[in-house]
């Protein structure tokens, strides 16, 4: 641990009983104090890693002594799921994020429902519905929370530049030019 000072370490009567298998404690620096959390993958070693950390900022780290944000975490490269957060009970779900091989993935038991509008207090009564995602068919919705097609649009669609259009299986089948406010419909489009 060091120069960590004050600190709170748990220890065993086994496994090497004069090394600490737990600890949180406080470290002083130019900018600040922080407090750290550690825990053990290894008795005989003693504290392993540095579980979480609550920097000068008031930025919470897990996985991470530097965090940048409110919430920093941080997992190896081999590591699988980064955030789960789950609501147990008569009604699963879940929602996960992954950062892992190059990408970013974020999955969902259930529908996934995209909500504008909630208030401070994070409650959803005054929200509105605005992107659905639902996990039966996989449909999409845009400002409509029963989407009956692939994607189902609840208002105007809008395509930016000169010319727009809509094709099916490759072939222009709707075709629109703002230049010459022309509009075509038909295979040949």
């Amino acid at each position: 641990i060091g120069n960590y000072l004050p600190s709170l370490l748990w220890t065993t009567a086994d496994n090497n009983p004069t090394i600490p298998k737990a600890g949180i404690w406080a470290q002083a620096a130019n900018t600040g104090s922080r407090l750290f959390f550690g825990t053990s993958n290894s008795y005989a070693t003693g504290i392993t890693n540095t579980a979480m950390v609550i920097n000068e900022s008031g930025n919470v780290g897990i996985g991470t002594t530097t965090p940048n944000a409110r919430l920093n975490t941080s997992l190896t490269n081999n590591a699988a799921t980064q955030l789960l957060m789950s609501r147990l009970g008569s009604t699963l779900s879940a929602t996960a994020f992954d950062f892992n091989s190059g990408h970013s993935r974020m999955g969902t038991l259930g529908d996934f429902r995209l909500l504008t509008g909630i208030d401070t207090m994070g409650s959803f009564t005054s929200a509105t519905e605005r992107f659905t995602l639902l996990s039966s068919n996989g449909n999409l919705g845009i400002n409509d929370t029963t989407p009956s097609y692939t994607l189902d649009v609840n208002g105007f669609i809008n395509t930016d530049g000169t010319t727009g259009g809509y094709k099916q299986a490759g072939n222009t089948v709707l075709y629109a030019s703002t230049t010459n406010t022309s509009l075509a419909v038909g295979a040949s489009a």
